[in-house]
């Protein structure tokens, strides 16, 4: 069961020559729900659907991503089920942040001073009810909605844990539909997603699933399909 089957992601070309993509991804229908505790395994993760090439907006512009970026997506009744690994370079492998370490949603815009994710949701792709989802190695993290109105206060629950590795770092996360205002999905029924890389350190690598369009980083429309 999925939200959507696995297609092939189209390309399309725009007029400044950098190629937008927006992929189609699948969700799988877990049996088991992953313990969430920022520690990703194989045994937990390995029937979800997973997705690794982003693409760069600065290494450059439109090429895949120079460190891999590994996505684990998965859903229940209640719950839509991430998890991520994000490979670092081995002089840098240690991310940053700038907040506490609490474990908590800080409502603070510290969680994208430093080294960050950012999931991206658009319920039944209206364009109507859409969040933004941040999150650190220190398992701090931050939201928003994106619609309605445009970036207010969501204050959502979300259960989020992410830890450094040798690697890089890695982390999951678990958002209840209700919290979104949403009914459990049924087997082909289409959501907008996307997933954001937003490092600072060693340098700024920004990357996501799907490019922004000419309305912006924000725009509903041009987030994945899912």
């Amino acid at each position: 069961y999925s939200f959507l089957p696995a297609v092939t992601s189209a390309l399309t070309a725009v007029d400044s020559g950098a190629f937008y993509r927006y992929p189609c991804l699948q969700a799988t229908r877990l049996e088991t729900a992953p313990t969430i505790n920022g520690i990703v395994t194989s045994s937990e993760w390995q029937t979800a659907s997973t997705y690794k090439p982003l693409l760069s907006f600065n290494q450059p512009e439109g090429y895949a991503l120079d460190l891999p970026v590994e996505i684990f997506l998965g859903w229940d009744d209640i719950y839509l089920y991430l998890a991520f690994k994000v490979y670092r370079t081995a002089r840098n492998v240690l991310p940053e942040a700038s907040t506490a370490g609490k474990g908590e949603n800080i409502q603070s815009t510290d969680v994208w001073a430093r080294d960050c994710i950012e999931v991206m949701l658009d319920v039944k792709a209206e364009g109507k009810n859409a969040f933004n989802f941040a999150g650190n190695y220190k398992s701090d993290y931050s939201d928003y909605r994106i619609q309605p109105p445009l970036r207010a206060a969501w204050n959502g629950i979300w259960k989020y844990k992410a830890r450094a590795t040798d690697f890089g770092w890695e982390g999951e996360l678990a958002v209840a539909f209700k919290d979104m205002e949403a009914e459990t999905p049924v087997s082909g029924e289409t959501w907008r997603f996307d997933f954001v890389l937003n490092e600072k350190t060693p340098v700024d690598r920004l990357a996501a699933l799907a490019l922004p369009g000419k309305k912006g980083w924000l725009d509903v429309t041009r987030f994945s399909s899912l």
